[in-house]
């Protein structure tokens, strides 16, 4: 029987960093089929050190995007209050 183990250094951070996401989970080993240039462009646009730091940084970038998304969404019909007094300028600048 083979003991887990936990990981560790950077991999651990990585957990961290994701575990409120979901709660105590803690990471499973996966094995996929994926475009080696996709990960090597989200590793450089992210700028991750590992290619499991990438993957997981994008999944919750993609997952944080969901909720953005959806809480917009509730939001439509509601007022809108600039707080930090920023929106005429953002109308102003061009595209």
């Amino acid at each position: 029987m083979s003991k887990k183990t936990t990981p560790k250094g950077r991999r651990a951070e990585a957990a961290r960093i994701s575990a409120p996401l979901v709660g105590e989970e803690k990471p499973t080993r996966k094995n996929h089929y994926l475009y080696q240039s996709k990960i090597d462009m989200a590793k450089r646009i992210l700028n991750a050190q590992t290619e499991t730091e990438a993957i997981d940084t994008a999944l919750d970038l993609l997952i944080y995007g969901e909720a953005l998304a959806r809480g917009t969404e509730e939001m439509e019909g509601e007022e809108y209050r600039d707080v930090l007094g920023v929106a005429e300028e953002v109308a102003d600048e061009p595209a």
